[in-house]
């Protein structure tokens, strides 16, 4: 039964309520405000990155840029972000004739590699992309030194690494890393 006890309650809880929310309302702002300040921060930040990276470019001239494509190569999101840098220095400030090179497989190696690599998921559920030898930019073996160094340097990245090679064998390891090819960029 509502008793005059209970009604003289009621607006003093729902009071309280208000108070409590309106508190977490001013919590809420205040953390949105610092948050609008990072993103402030932040886009300044990548704004200076990026004139840096222009104007290291810029400075360099190089006449050839090799990146990652689009793709990442394996679906990575970090190699796709540095194709996404890569190529926006590139087009800003490139000079005339200069190249731009996305990393790509032949036919040839997905053919030997890709079953092998698909158990590991090194593609990521990502189609590798794929560059017939004739329409590709450019495409070397490496040996020797080039290849050994290239092997210590992916070798390094022991979290992604190391269960490749515990799985498929060193050998198997070094004569994938041999073929590098790259396919024109825009």
């Amino acid at each position: 039964m509502l008793t005059a006890a209970k009604i003289n309650a009621a607006p003093h809880k729902v009071v309280t309520g208000l108070r409590a929310q309106n508190r977490e309302l001013r919590a809420s702002e205040a953390q949105a405000q610092r948050l609008q300040e990072e993103l402030i921060r932040t886009q300044t930040t990548l704004a200076q990155i990026r004139q840096e990276r222009d104007a290291l470019m810029a400075e360099v001239q190089p006449d050839t840029v090799l990146t990652f494509g689009p793709d990442g190569m394996t679906g990575h999101d970090d190699h796709k972000a540095a194709c996404r840098w890569a190529t926006e220095a590139f087009t800003a400030v490139a000079p005339p004739g200069a190249v731009l090179g996305y990393a790509t497989n032949s036919p040839e190696w997905l053919e030997e590699f890709r079953e092998p690599l698909d158990q590991f998921n090194v593609f990521m559920g990502a189609e590798p992309p794929c560059t017939p030898r004739d329409e590709q930019l450019f495409s070397l073996l490496l040996e020797g030194e080039l290849l050994e160094t290239k092997l210590a340097a992916i070798s390094s990245m022991t979290s992604q690494v190391e269960p490749l090679i515990a799985g498929l064998g060193l050998d198997f390891f070094r004569r994938g890393l041999i073929e590098e090819s790259f396919r024109q960029g825009p």
